[in-house]
């Protein structure tokens, strides 16, 4: 099936009148780009068969199948709103998003090509491995999970695959993680998602006073799966988590207290005890993670036991103290802390 943006002629006219279908030389049937576009019937696929297609809008119900292959299709021109819950696939294809619409994807999509959000909001359970671009008038959006952090909302992309959220435009991830896979050095992509984070381009919609989006190199944080999938060294990771959560196993404790204390008053990032964004480790910081103290041990924040997650950081024979001490090591921190930058002015 190809597609067409040019004016018909009159015999492709009556056609089209009297067929629902327009056939060109050689046999192509063309939809005009202001059609939209329904699947009603499981088993129904609509097949752009590489080619790249403008639809005005797309709908289809569980079961049906929409068949990129290589091509790119452009939907929302005629700004309405709409539910695709079948299979999105293709090899290299890819999904722009126009208009001012809402366009769900609720399917589990298999894609692999970059998707765009030129304008409106485009759901998805999560995102494929291509590139992910968002206008400063668009919102990418990962549909909200009964499990945080779990896999069917972990969006990977691939090593190559850019992050690019313009000013004004969003990706809410609402209570899922994200990998940003690269190759060879991680060069600014750490500094980057703090900024993306600090100025409200990469956000999550279910963060609250205790939760919020937590990040980190995977050279640091040393984890062999995240967010339900397996990652390697060389992938900047995502998680909605505690406020506090340095480490991103889903729990505030003396692990974390520890990497805010080693990193006083220096410039760091998330797993350096920068829980507030701005680059630097504070007594905001502590206050956050005082806050947010004894948050989700026992019950970690997404898949995975307590036990797991402590073994997981080296940690497995260590006591955890009790949330009413808080107060006191709070205070033990203040003097610590204190008494180090006294010793610095000296």
């Amino acid at each position: 099936m190809k597609f067409y943006n040019g004016a018909l002629n009159a015999a492709q006219v009556s056609q089209l009148f009297s067929t629902n279908a327009v056939t060109a030389p050689g046999g192509n049937v063309y939809i005009p780009v202001t059609s939209p576009v329904s699947l009603t019937a499981t088993g129904a696929a609509l097949d752009l068969n590489g080619n790249n297609a403008t639809l005005a809008s797309v709908t289809g119900v569980a079961g049906t199948t929409l068949q990129l292959g290589a091509g790119i299709l452009t939907t929302g021109g005629d700004n309405s709103s709409t539910t695709f819950a079948g299979v999105v696939t293709g090899t290299g294809g890819g999904i722009t998003k126009v208009g001012a619409g809402t366009f769900t994807m609720s399917g589990n999509n298999t894609y692999t090509g970059p998707t765009t959000v030129s304008n409106g909001a485009l759901v998805a359970e999560k995102f494929g491995p291509g590139s992910l671009t968002v206008s400063a008038t668009g919102t990418a959006k990962v549909s909200l999970k009964g499990t945080p952090n779990s896999a069917a909302g972990t969006t990977v992309l691939a090593p190559g695959s850019a992050l690019t959220i313009a000013t004004g435009g969003k990706l809410d991830l609402t209570n899922n993680s994200m990998v940003l896979d690269y190759t060879g050095p991680v060069g600014t992509g750490v500094n980057d998602t703090r900024l993306n984070i600090l100025n409200n381009r990469l956000i999550s919609s279910a963060a609250d006073a205790t939760h919020r989006l937590g990040y980190g190199d995977n050279a640091v944080l040393n984890k062999a799966t995240f967010g339900g999938v397996t990652v390697d060294a060389t992938s900047v990771l995502v998680k909605y988590t505690f406020g506090g959560d340095s480490n991103l196993d889903g729990q505030v404790d003396v692990t974390d207290l520890g990497a805010l204390a080693t990193n006083w008053q220096t410039s760091n990032v998330w797993t350096g005890g920068d829980f507030n964004y701005d680059g630097f480790v504070d007594v905001s910081d502590l206050g956050i993670l005082a806050t947010d103290w004894q948050l989700g041990v026992g019950s970690p924040l997404g898949p995975g036991s307590f036990e797991a997650a402590m073994s997981s950081v080296g940690l497995g024979h260590t006591e955890v103290p009790e949330p009413a001490s808080i107060g006191l090591i709070g205070m033990g921190m203040v003097g610590l802390l204190t008494s180090r930058r006294r010793r610095r002015h000296e």
